[in-house]
């Protein structure tokens, strides 16, 4: 195996001397992190970047010489050349950090910091939707969930007989909160149990859910005690906050406001043998066949 030539072997030390500043810039060290007296070591990003141009400068002429040479190894100037590419991309890092370190924000301005990096933005994207949803539909849009149904409701028992029909908005925030807000005012308009199916229409999305079916299952369960999961008893003494604000806002408080609910069995009793509620994606009643009003017998229930 023939000797590499030395100018080869330079290459390969710029390389490791290239390694060590690299890992020394973005490798983790708690000496870097913690700031204690005696440990911390701030990272010099001036005596980086001198060394890195020493590299660049020294690769350079390398390069070049393995360039002329009609006998050096094949590709040996790519890899100068790679190299050389990959060292002036660091350079040009570390001198932004060092003009960030020396405290200049017009060599450095805050506003371009790793502008060429991809990055998870977390929350921070919501800004941009936020700014599109107002510019599309203004601050004063509402998302609207309403309740129909195509039963009567006998006061007296405070049994809806029939189906109740849950006709999603698209609203992107409704979680369990929202859904005992609703058995609450189901509860308050008298009703208690539901004798029939609940149906649900429309862009219906529960806590995050893209799934209909799965958002219709979760609404069901929240709507009765006994089938609270742990979150949505976690979410009560939060609904009892957004209750009270609502009834105070309406200056219709009753006396012990927010316990009505936990003392008042609200069911979705289905007509099958094992007594559950069918939930099923059900079509939009005839709306070809709708007159202008309303048919007879179905009736708003909550809005």
């Amino acid at each position: 195996m023939p000797d590499l030539p030395n100018e080869l072997i330079r290459v390969n030390k710029i390389l490791h001397d290239y390694t060590a500043i690299h890992d020394a810039i973005f490798k983790f060290s708690w000496r870097k992190a913690l700031p204690i007296p005696g440990l911390f070591k701030p990272t010099d990003f001036g005596a980086h970047l001198k060394d890195l141009s020493r590299l660049a400068s020294r690769l350079t002429t390398l390069s070049s010489a393995l360039k002329a040479d009609s006998e050096s190894f094949e590709g040996s100037h790519q890899y100068a050349a790679a190299l050389l590419e990959a060292v002036q991309a660091l350079r040009e890092i570390c001198g932004r950090f060092y003009e960030k370190s020396q405290g200049n924000p017009g060599k450095y301005p805050m506003a371009e910091y790793n502008a060429d990096r991809p990055f998870n933005p977390a929350s921070v994207v919501k800004m941009a939707t936020s700014l599109v949803t107002i510019s599309r539909l203004g601050p004063d849009f509402r998302f609207r969930t309403t309740l129909y149904t195509d039963g009567t409701v006998d006061l007296a028992t405070g049994i809806l007989h029939g189906s109740l029909y849950v006709i999603g908005s698209g609203d992107p925030a409704f979680f369990y909160e929202n859904a005992l807000l609703i058995a609450d005012k189901l509860n308050r308009s008298g009703i208690r149990v539901v004798e029939g199916d609940l149906v649900v229409l429309g862009p219906f999305y529960f806590n995050f859910s893209a799934s209909r079916e799965m958002s219709a299952k979760g609404f069901r369960t929240t709507l009765t005690p006994e089938t609270w999961t742990s979150a949505a008893k976690t979410a009560y003494p939060r609904f009892l906050s957004m209750r009270s604000s609502d009834l105070m806002a309406a200056r219709t408080l009753p006396p012990a406001a927010g316990q009505r609910l936990a003392r008042t069995k609200f069911a979705l009793e289905g007509r099958t043998k094992s007594g559950l509620t069918r939930l099923r994606r059900a079509p939009s009643p005839r709306p070809a066949r709708r007159s202008a009003r309303a048919p007879a017998g179905r009736r708003r229930a909550s809005g």
